[in-house]
């Protein structure tokens, strides 16, 4: 069994790739982005490359993952099912669904709440949350996680509400993922 190591951070996404304006106010519109981008990634659904290449760009944890070399499908989980076999590899140690259920009902001067809570307050994620199938399990700096078969990549604060209203008993039913696989990693 050799686990995935998501320790090693080597930066595999191409130059060309990076949204022009990446990390300023001026970030060009997503839509010019794909038009420019999406015959290279045409392999992946272009809500997974708008969420997590595109709007992360080099901030997401992943970036050691080789885009490539990947493919997606997208599956409806009921709740339980998504709680109990996605894992964080980044972020809390544990969740904590009453802060977390704090934090995303706050309101904020006024502006009323943020689209995290406005889309699950409606029964479900607006994008779905994007995973990674680790059939060996997986390596991070939390620690090693053989049983571990999912991993979320992309979607900690919805997967964070998420939680707080299910163990409210507010949020049931099934829910669409993306779930990415890697060459040569099959499910």
């Amino acid at each position: 069994m050799i686990l995935l190591d998501l320790t090693n951070h080597i930066d595999l996404w191409p130059e060309e790739l990076a949204p022009v304006g990446a990390g300023t106010r001026e970030k060009e519109p997503f839509e010019n982005w794909w038009q420019r981008c999406e015959a290279r990634l045409a392999h992946l659904h272009p809500k997974i490359a708008e969420q997590w290449i595109y709007r992360h760009w080099k901030n997401s944890p992943f970036i050691g993952l080789d885009l490539a070399g990947l493919t997606w499908c997208l599956e409806k989980w009921v709740a339980a099912e998504i709680l109990k076999s996605v894992v964080l590899a980044y972020g809390p140690l544990e969740l904590d669904p009453e802060r977390d259920y704090r934090t995303f009902t706050k309101v904020y001067s006024g502006m009323g709440p943020g689209p995290t809570r406005l889309d699950l307050d409606t029964g479900t994620w607006d994008f779905p949350i994007v995973v990674l199938h680790t059939p060996e399990g997986f390596i991070s700096e939390k620690g090693d996680f053989p049983e571990a078969r999912y991993v979320l990549v992309e979607g900690h604060q919805r997967f964070m509400y998420f939680n707080a209203l299910y163990n409210r008993g507010e949020i049931a039913g099934e829910h669409s993922i993306f779930i990415l696989e890697q060459s040569g990693r099959k499910r």
